[in-house]
């Protein structure tokens, strides 16, 4: 990243890559959704493919007092997260903004994932560590 954004510009950068693994994660959907047991398309649906993207990465075991669903409806699911992330351990290490390099990498995955499940579908994260005590993801099905 930093070698391209040499060349192209930081933003620039950061944008590319956002593009590439957004397709890619919904390239990723479109090929792993028939194997999981998710029929639906509301917030739910787009946790629970959340979910199962993280386990099968093995980005993740899945702790249920790591990922506390603070709220659960059919048109918006929030999950606050304290487990370990390997963008976040990365970017303390190489003393990278975490923002920057959560929404180029992991977020836009996500979005692709969950867009593939279903484009009215947004994620969004309110609270991000290391500033905060987790990461508050916001899952809403919009209208």
């Amino acid at each position: 990243m930093r070698k391209v954004g040499q060349v192209i510009g930081a933003e620039r950068a950061l944008e590319l890559l956002s593009e590439m693994m957004e397709e890619e994660g919904e390239a990723w959907t479109k090929r792993e959704l028939k194997k999981l047991d998710i029929t639906g398309v509301d917030a739910l649906s787009g946790w629970e493919l959340l979910k199962n993207f993280k386990q099968m990465f093995g980005l993740e075991v899945f702790k249920p007092e790591e990922h506390v669903i603070v709220e659960r409806g059919p048109d918006r699911v929030v999950v606050n997260c304290t487990a370990w992330c390997p963008v976040l351990e990365a970017c303390i290490e190489l003393n990278i903004p975490t923002k920057d390099m959560c929404e180029a990498i992991m977020l836009s995955f996500e979005r692709g994932v969950i867009k593939a499940l279903n484009p009215k579908l947004t994620l969004s994260v309110r609270k991000r560590r290391p500033e905060d005590k987790y990461c508050e993801y916001v899952i809403e099905l919009s209208e």
